[in-house]
């Protein structure tokens, strides 16, 4: 009679808490598909952002990823390894049909890389159920050498300003 009471409430406080019986577990990832790259989201370039995103990936054995979690970082950056992340198939040496989690740490730095890419990408995988990857581009200045917008933006920015004028005249 106490075990069932025991056990009833065990099986209670489980289920409102949130906690299941089949909870993930810590895979390494070994791999991943050559197709599979991420890439510096170019909104971030522009604004000269750079950082570290942490990430938590659930996926199956097979490889298909099923959930990414930003844990912190850059806003920017972290919503480019959330979006790129989901289509990934990553490569594990886990079996069985329970899914996996890792932990993704993602490495953004911008400047001039000594090789000449404007754009490299590098995995690291050195510890188990964490995964390491570095991402690094050149800068990227939007400009206007020419003057061709500013002086398009002067033109409509005349116009408005005559209409307006007219409008308060009349």
């Amino acid at each position: 009679m106490i075990r069932s009471r025991v056990a009833l409430a065990i099986g209670v406080v489980c289920l409102f808490s949130g906690i299941s019986p089949a909870q993930t577990r810590w895979c390494s990832i070994i791999g991943k598909a050559d197709e599979d790259r991420l890439l510096y989201p170019p909104l971030a370039r522009v604004a000269l952002l750079h950082g570290v995103v942490l990430a938590h990936l659930t996926f199956m054995p097979t490889g298909e990823a099923l959930k990414v979690e930003s844990v912190s970082g850059p806003t920017l950056l972290s919503q480019g390894v959330l979006t790129q992340m989901k289509t990934w198939s990553v490569l594990t040496d886990a079996h069985g049909p329970e899914a996996c989690q890792t932990l993704i740490i993602a490495e953004f730095s911008l400047g001039t890389s000594s090789d000449g890419n404007s754009i490299s990408s590098a995995a690291t995988l050195n510890l188990p159920s964490i995964y390491r990857i570095s991402v690094h581009a050149e800068q990227l200045v939007i400009s206007d050498p020419g003057g061709e917008l500013h002086q398009t933006f002067r033109g409509w920015l005349r116009w408005h300003l005559l209409r307006m004028r007219r409008l308060l005249h009349a």
